[in-house]
């Protein structure tokens, strides 16, 4: 899970000094986690476009559009648009991952701190 670890950077700069992380708001935990959704995204939603596209590729060999992750890429990029092709849907992504991506932390991280009370 590669946003937990921009949540966890950040959740450690929001915590004052001296503070524990675990006295950390749900104001703070949210903006946090909010934070690392949208960082997590902005650097790999190009690679998610890829994945998506081969992914949604014919199941048969005939049928197939893309040879390949490169092949993919390029064709992605050649007959769709340039570089755009790769950030189609960016917006609804970002709109998503705050409170997506905040609500799963905050969720997570109060499940650790639950259950690292009672094991």
């Amino acid at each position: 899970m590669g946003d937990a670890g921009f949540y966890e950077l950040l959740r450690d700069a929001m915590t004052a000094a001296g503070a524990s992380v675990n006295d950390l708001s749900l104001w703070r935990q949210f903006v946090a986690g909010g934070s690392a959704g949208v960082t997590y995204w902005s650097l790999t939603y190009p690679t998610d476009v890829i994945k998506s596209s081969l992914q949604s590729d014919g199941m048969r060999r005939s049928e197939r559009r893309y040879g390949g992750i490169v092949d993919c890429v390029s064709k992605l990029y050649r007959d769709e648009g340039g570089w755009t092709r790769f950030y189609r849907g960016f917006v609804p992504c970002m709109l998503r991952a705050v409170p997506a991506n905040a609500t799963m932390l905050i969720v997570l991280e109060n499940t650790r701190l639950l259950l690292n009370r009672y094991i």
